[in-house]
């Protein structure tokens, strides 16, 4: 079963679906890294100035609190806003004051809010917040809720966007904590600027991605034109090369009638009227007429001579044994003699302009074929006088020329019989190249080109 042949613009379309793909896949990995990257700068950057701001405001009143939290551990009781000192609210008010801290809270051991802006939260119990565990642990942690546009799917809350950070309550001198102070820090700010940034980043890439898929997609599109053209060019190849084997078969074929024809009409016939003398001869000796028998037997030799030199010549029409003992120049320089003695009216010349071993050896036949062929066509077709052969070596290239010409200055010679052409398509057969021109409007020009080294 045959294949079938793709659409020469399937490249296209499956190199554009593939490429915007791979490109939204890119763009969308960009802008998660870029985002990422985001929230690492605020969440490094954020939680270094939130943790000095909330030491720096826990070291106004860190011996104060710290002496509250020991009374309250002390009183085991529950705790209000009521139980903490005025001074220590006033300090921690002051503390926080044209700040970016939005919350404070504060945690005695146990985990329970004894004081917090928000009254809702106090005594509630924060001692499974893992920032609390750390700082109570001694270690001061920071925690960051981040939100943007990206997150269109979740569900948005009055934390979002901003720093916890929880730091432990030491009383100078002691090692354990005996609290935690927490404060919440808002990045509102902070986070629309980068959400800006992401945008910009966003578009940027996006534009890029963009100019990237044109030129791809050009790319693609350019391929895909020369793959065309190619297949154009092959299409059209084969078809010449179709055109000329049915040339070449039809020209083969034409030799054989020829040479069947010749063998019939002369050699054969020949030979039969050898063979009819003979038997003539034979039946006259018998008579005993002897005169007459030597005059027919005379004849028996001409006859005999003719038939050798039509085998003779049908053979160097064939391939000359010149061909393989001397060279082709040698055998062209025949030619050309042969051509002139046999029609004195037709002049012959050659300029062979090479070595022999210059020659590949498998052009040899072709060239002389195409040579022998030409000038035999050159006898039938009226007007020609000159035939003017040119064989050359030049930049690792042999080139054959054979120029058509009449023997009058200023008369026109017509375009000669396709004949002609048809025998030079041999040249494209074998591997060359073949053009027609008329240089003048009294000589027209074939020429053929071959590599002077094979592939």
């Amino acid at each position: 079963m045959p294949l079938r042949q793709p659409d020469h613009f399937e490249l296209s379309r499956l190199y554009a679906a593939g490429s915007i793909v791979a490109i939204l896949i890119a763009a969308v990995a960009l802008a998660a890294l870029y985002r990422e990257l985001s929230i690492r700068i605020i969440l490094e950057f954020g939680e270094q100035t939130n943790v000095i701001v909330a030491q720096t405001a826990l070291n106004v009143f860190r011996a104060e609190l710290a002496d509250y939290l020991e009374i309250e551990e002390s009183l085991d009781r529950q705790p209000t806003t009521k139980t903490m000192p005025p001074q220590l609210l006033s300090m921690i008010k002051d503390s926080v004051r044209d700040t970016a801290i939005a919350r404070i809270n504060v945690y005695d051991r146990d985990g329970r809010i004894l004081y917090s802006t928000r009254s809702p939260e106090i005594r509630a119990d924060g001692s499974a917040d893992q920032g609390f565990k750390d700082a109570i642990a001694g270690r001061v942690a920071s925690t960051l809720t981040y939100v943007d546009f990206f997150d269109v799917f979740r569900q948005r809350s009055e934390n979002d966007n901003l720093i916890e950070t929880y730091v432990p309550v030491i009383h100078p001198g002691q090692q354990q904590p005996l609290g935690v102070f927490e404060i919440y820090t808002d990045v509102n700010s902070i986070v629309r600027g980068m959400t800006r940034n992401e945008v910009l980043v966003l578009t940027g890439i996006v534009l890029i991605m963009l100019i990237l898929y044109s030129a791809l997609l050009y790319v693609a599109w350019r391929a895909d034109k020369v793959i065309a053209y190619q297949r154009q060019a092959l299409r059209e190849r084969n078809r010449t090369l179709e055109l000329l084997s049915a040339r070449m078969l039809a020209a083969d074929d034409a030799e054989r009638r020829r040479v069947a024809l010749e063998l019939h009409e002369e050699v054969a016939q020949t030979l039969g009227a050898v063979k009819a003398m003979v038997e003539a001869h034979a039946t006259t000796a018998s008579a005993s007429d002897a005169r007459v028998a030597d005059e027919r037997a005379a004849q028996v030799v001409p006859l005999m001579q003719g038939v050798i030199r039509d085998v003779r010549d049908l053979a160097m029409e064939l391939r000359p044994p010149s061909l393989d003992d001397f060279g082709l120049l040698a055998t062209i320089r025949w030619l050309c003699r042969e051509t002139e003695q046999v029609q004195p009216d037709l002049q012959v010349t050659a300029d062979l302009a090479l070595r022999e071993e210059q020659l590949r050896a498998d052009l040899k036949a072709v060239i002389f074929r195409i040579l022998q062929e030409t000038l035999r066509q050159a006898r039938r077709v009226d007007g020609i006088a000159t035939v003017a052969i040119g064989l050359g070596h030049s930049g690792g290239e042999v080139a054959l020329r054979v120029e058509l010409g009449v023997s009058e200055p200023g008369s026109v010679l017509p375009d000669p019989d396709g004949a002609i052409e048809a025998v030079w398509e041999r040249a494209i057969l074998s591997g060359g190249t073949f053009e027609k021109s008329q240089p003048t409007p009294a000589t027209w020009r074939y020429r053929a080109i071959w590599a002077a080294s094979p592939d």
